[in-house]
């Protein structure tokens, strides 16, 4: 895996963390304004999944060469 692999990974969970987020955020205007209960019920599932995806940790790879790229640096 290239360095730039990890940096897209985490760019795209972001991405999809941000879509995610925003949705939810529609559907809970939505709920509160429209249909209510169905709004809610499926605000509230898309906005966790959207805070999980933004806080995602990065792949056990990455991590990995993160800390060779540290240990790398302090030579």
């Amino acid at each position: 895996m290239k360095p730039l692999d990890c940096k897209l990974e985490r760019l795209s969970n972001a991405m999809v963390g941000a879509i995610l987020f925003f949705f939810g955020m529609v559907f809970t205007l939505l709920g509160l304004t429209i249909i209510p209960v169905i709004g809610l019920l499926i605000a509230l599932p898309v906005i966790t999944m959207g805070k999980i995806f933004i806080l995602a940790p990065r792949s056990g790879v990455c991590t990995l060469m993160a800390q060779k790229v540290r240990e790398i640096g302090k030579r």
